[in-house]
């Protein structure tokens, strides 16, 4: 969902690996002819098609809360969304419901409406997601500074220990 440099960046991989990528852009495009990359026109259609949608679109009035309940339901209990735009483009509460009643099978987060994020938050608890520090824009220390600290986290959790919320 989104097909600007980093959408792009992310179909070509996928596309590398020969899977096929469908493309949903709020404006009409022009892709590459390929058997492997197709434009739907709608979210629905995306979301009907595919088993992993990756969001790429910037947080806007018109996409704030624009992934539903709705949509999230139309990937289906074996579908897998993958947050790395802004995290109030997905309603979470919508995001927590679908998860936790088997209707989406898993979720992959790097950005949240709010981060750090509350301490308890019901989205956070479930097996089925996994939430990373979002690291867009960040040099080298920050990003080691976010490696180790998700590093810990891992570790945190293997032991059966609390994770923590930090904002780098």
């Amino acid at each position: 969902m989104g097909y600007g440099a980093i959408g792009r960046a992310t179909a070509a991989l996928v596309l590398s690996f020969g899977a096929k990528v469908l493309v949903y852009a709020r404006r009409p495009l022009e892709l590459p002819p390929s058997s492997r990359l197709q434009q739907c026109d709608s979210l629905e259609q995306l979301f009907d098609a595919a088993s992993v949608v990756t969001l790429h679109v910037p947080l806007t009035a018109e996409t704030r809360g624009m992934v539903g309940e709705d949509l999230l339901e139309r990937l289906g209990p074996e579908g897998l969304l993958i947050n790395t735009a802004r995290g109030a483009i997905v309603n979470e509460g919508d995001l927590q419901r679908v998860l936790a009643d088997g209707r989406l099978r898993f979720a992959a987060l790097d950005v949240l409406a709010t981060e750090p994020p509350a301490s308890g938050t019901a989205l956070l608890s479930l097996p089925n997601i996994l939430v990373t520090p979002h690291v867009a824009g960040g040099g080298f220390d920050v990003l080691r500074q976010k490696a180790v600290f998700v590093a810990e986290n891992l570790q945190h959790h293997q032991a059966g220990r609390p994770v923590e919320a930090q904002a780098i």
